[in-house]
């Protein structure tokens, strides 16, 4: 599961297209596209489903990265050095691709611990691989619209993005096969925890008739911002606090409508457009006017992606609704969502 060999292999169908056709897939792993999926679901679908989905993917992120520092295992491209990197979008040092042939010995077998040791001891800062972040988010992302959004139409767009972004990585280069099977497993079971705590049918309905998040009801208080209040104590040996605070962020913004109540989008496809653009607009600018507010230091950092995502999700909805582009709080969205009974089973 650690060898190169199968890289190799898909390699060796290598063009100027595919390439492209993989990049593009592994694009829907990335920042850029991500927020642009939230984008549509928050402010042009279900404001309300859309928040319970992107609560699920920042959290499988986070879990994610303290996997891979916990782990710290190398790419395939640290470790074979014959083998193409093919991401544009991955830094790599030649200096870190000393080894040739350092993969696994055999299908079963780990790495070689003396590779392993001397990327985990080395001063050249690198993206460890294991689990496979894309998967993990993959699973965490379309599987998640496959319980929230489910169409039948969609669903082969959903089941083709969970096979392809993952495999889009091997391609590249990125990552081992390993990788992606560890991701599958991590971003399964956090998704398999969300149905269990607010995924499930009943739970969803009652969210969606209400609106509301009664602190009496414990899945919604630990897992929106009881929980998000857990993330403060790694921020102190966090490198990289961009993360956790946006995650953060999003908690904080939760809070704010647990208090002040749940928006709901208007019924017609108008206002949800103008307020998709005021979303973009003001992503943009806190991102463009916080930068030079803020240095590198992890505190910062993780402020100005706190302030970022409470801006994106309340500020957002706060104008939107001094614009007249929202309906009443507790009124159920219904717009773009598989529809459920009385009891709050699909219909």
């Amino acid at each position: 599961m650690f060898q190169t060999d199968s890289l190799h292999f898909l390699q060796s169908f290598a063009s100027a297209p595919l390439t492209f056709l993989m990049r593009l897939f592994s694009w829907a792993g990335h920042r850029e596209f991500i927020v642009l999926v939230f984008v549509i679901l928050l402010f042009g679908v279900n404001f309300r489903r859309g928040l319970l989905l992107m609560a699920l993917v920042f959290w499988t992120a986070l879990l994610t990265d303290y996997a891979k520092d916990y782990v710290a295992y190398p790419r395939p491209f640290h470790v074979d050095n014959q083998l193409a990197l093919l991401d544009n979008r991955m830094p790599a040092a030649e200096s870190a691709r000393i080894f040739k042939g350092g993969d696994a010995p055999t299908f079963w077998s780990a790495l070689p611990e003396e590779v392993v040791q001397h990327f985990r001891q080395s001063k050249e800062m690198i993206a460890y691989g294991f689990p496979s972040g894309h998967t993990s988010m993959a699973v965490a992302l379309w599987g998640g619209l496959m319980l929230l959004f489910w169409h039948r139409w969609l669903a082969p767009v959903y089941a083709l993005m969970l096979f392809f972004v993952p495999f889009s990585r091997l391609y590249l280069g990125v990552h081992f096969l390993g990788d992606l099977l560890g991701g599958y497993l991590l971003g399964g079971a956090l998704l398999g925890l969300a149905y269990g705590l607010v995924f499930r049918p009943a739970r969803l309905h009652r969210f969606e008739q209400t609106g509301q998040f009664a602190f009496r009801d414990w899945p919604y208080f630990y897992a929106f911002w009881g929980l998000g209040l857990a993330v403060l104590p790694f921020i102190f040996q966090w490198e990289d606090a961009a993360l956790p605070g946006t995650l953060f962020g999003l908690h904080l913004a939760v809070l704010w409508f647990a208090l002040w109540g749940m928006p709901a989008l208007a019924a017609t496809w108008g206002p949800r457009v103008l307020c998709m653009g005021l979303a973009v607009l003001l992503f943009v600018g806190i991102t463009r006017g916080t930068g030079p507010l803020f240095g590198n230091h992890g505190w910062e950092k993780f402020i100005e992606s706190a302030l970022l995502n409470v801006v994106f999700l309340a500020g957002t909805m706060l104008l939107a609704s001094l614009l007249g582009l929202l309906r009443a709080s507790g009124v159920p969205e219904k717009v773009g969502t598989r529809p459920l009974n009385s009891e709050g089973k699909n219909l």
